[in-house]
């Protein structure tokens, strides 16, 4: 039989388990710790007879309260018996949001956000296999592209470092890199200079950061997070200048390759639907989130209309209507 409790604060004497038991780095305490500032934490530790099972963390902000057991697969029933705790426990809540669930989920009240991907590479045990992976024409570029940047920067070198090996210039470097390469594309950038201690204080616990130099010049890299066996590519950002090069793709190649030599199991390049990640092996994994309501409000019916129109648009960018014939 199943025995749940709520208690207040962050489960650190449980992040082991939460390690082991999800292999998600947003689904660890560090995490919340540095990027779930505004959040009043409850976890939910669930147990069958004495043996803990699940164990799920919700952060409260205003009335509005986050799941954040993010890519991650969690019985329904488990779920929905936490939701129902935390809206008895807290009546100022109206709604809870459950992201990036493995899992699809059915709740009455409940409204489906638009779904997304994850892009997952299961690494095989060399850089050799891997390229067998590829087709014959992304495999013959990736090497010429390696190849041709090498003999034309032969002083660039690959740089890894790890955990406390990491400093914060260098996390600050390829943030930057990041928001210019955003800016040049004429896109929003998702990340800020204001966001770079948090960056840099979580990849001391758990981060993993590869980059080119040319001359103590960071001109590309990338920051992951090593969870068990697992990588995440969360950060990836090259210079403007050594586009020609492709410098993207070599500094994915760089950081898959690192991953296989420490044996790591699978490289997870997270959401977004780019045409590279297909290319580079890395299949799609279909993630689900939800907002839940306490009541049939009207602000439930108007989420919901938005929401259906947000999924059409979504449908409608990747149909064969929004192709060019």
């Amino acid at each position: 039989m199943y025995t749940i409790e709520c208690l207040k604060g962050l489960p650190y004497e449980f992040e082991s388990f939460l390690i082991q038991k999800y292999d998600s780095y947003i689904t660890t305490c560090k995490y919340l710790e540095v990027f779930g500032k505004n959040h009043d934490f409850y976890y939910f530790p669930i147990y069958d007879d004495d043996k803990l099972e699940d164990l799920l963390v919700f952060g409260n902000d205003g009335n509005m309260s986050k799941c954040f057991n993010s890519l991650v697969a969690i019985n329904q029933n488990i779920v929905s018996k936490c939701v129902r705790i935390l809206f008895e426990k807290f009546p100022f809540v109206e709604k809870i949001h459950i992201a990036l669930s493995y899992t699809s989920y059915n709740f009455k009240k409940g409204i489906l956000c638009p779904t997304s991907e994850t892009y997952i590479l299961n690494l095989p045990a060399t850089l050799d296999e891997y390229f067998l992976l590829l087709g014959p024409t992304t495999r013959k570029n990736l090497k010429r592209y390696k190849s041709k940047f090498l003999r034309e920067f032969p002083r660039a070198n690959y740089v890894e470092k790890t955990g406390a090996e990491i400093e914060e210039w260098m996390v600050s470097s390829i943030i930057q890199l990041n928001i210019d390469r955003m800016l040049y594309k004429g896109i929003v950038p998702g990340k800020v200079q204001n966001d770079i201690n948090d960056y840099y204080l979580f990849s001391k616990h758990y981060g993993c950061i590869t980059y080119i130099e040319i001359d103590g010049e960071i001109v590309g890299g990338d920051i992951s997070y090593l969870i068990n066996k697992n990588i995440y590519g969360h950060v990836i950002a090259f210079n403007n200048q050594y586009q020609k090069y492709n410098l993207g793709h070599i500094c994915i190649l760089h950081a898959i390759q690192n991953s296989i030599e420490k044996k790591m199991s699978y490289y997870n390049l997270l959401t977004g639907s780019n045409e590279y990640k297909s290319k580079l092996a890395a299949k799609p994994h279909v993630t689900y989130s939800y907002l839940i309501y306490r009541d049939f409000c009207l602000r439930f019916f108007a989420d919901k209309y938005k929401m259906k129109i947000e999924q059409y648009i979504v449908q409608l960018r990747f149909s064969k209507y929004s192709k060019p014939t």
